[in-house]
């Protein structure tokens, strides 16, 4: 079993969160782009 110190975890957790927030930033603009695109397609 191998011992994380709180400082590396606290690390990875900010790291974790910094890449969720980059996943979303991206995502979020193509959905709505193509949310766009389908409702032009369908009206």
């Amino acid at each position: 079993m191998t011992v994380v110190t709180p400082q590396v975890s606290r690390g990875r957790r900010m790291i974790l969160g910094l890449f969720v927030t980059a996943v979303v930033l991206a995502v979020a603009p193509v959905t709505a782009l193509v949310l766009y695109v389908l409702k032009e397609l369908a009206g």
